[in-house]
């Protein structure tokens, strides 16, 4: 469907808003690590922006639903506005937490280029050439 041109206008003004919101907070995480403000920026490189409108109807049996697939955000960063469905839910402690929707607020994901390692870890070559991923400085001697 394409958007007539007051629409689009207001699509487009939106996006740019969405998009310097975007940027400050990418400045705001490289400046909180001690970086240039444009680190992380630079680092991922072309700003890749999309706009996904979502809209799911009621469901009549929701106990035979499984929604979507646990999956990650691709690029830098993801901003979320919910309604007050909600239905977003982030894994914590290896259990799933639903994500309380504020009307008034807008979630952030760090998504895939943005994640951080909870460990350091390093790939050793064991014997016969197999690769295993260990806690940094937990190498057990054979």
């Amino acid at each position: 469907m394409f958007l007539d041109l007051i629409h689009r206008e207001v699509v487009v003004e939106y996006s740019d808003c969405m998009k310097a919101l975007a940027q400050k907070l990418l400045a705001f995480m490289s400046e909180s690590l001690g970086l240039p403000s444009s680190c992380i920026e630079d680092a991922v490189g072309d700003f890749y922006q999309n706009i996904t409108v979502s809209y799911y109807p009621p469901c009549p049996q929701p106990e035979l639903t499984l929604g979507l697939q646990s999956h990650s955000d691709m690029g830098a960063i993801t901003l979320l506005i919910q309604d007050d469905v909600g239905g977003l839910q982030v894994l914590k402690d290896g259990e799933w937490v639903m994500v309380q929707p504020l009307s008034d607020a807008i979630v952030v994901i760090l998504a895939d280029q943005t994640e951080c390692s909870h460990y350091d870890i390093e790939l050793i070559d064991s014997y016969g050439g197999r690769l295993v991923i260990v806690k940094k400085g937990s190498q057990d001697e054979a």
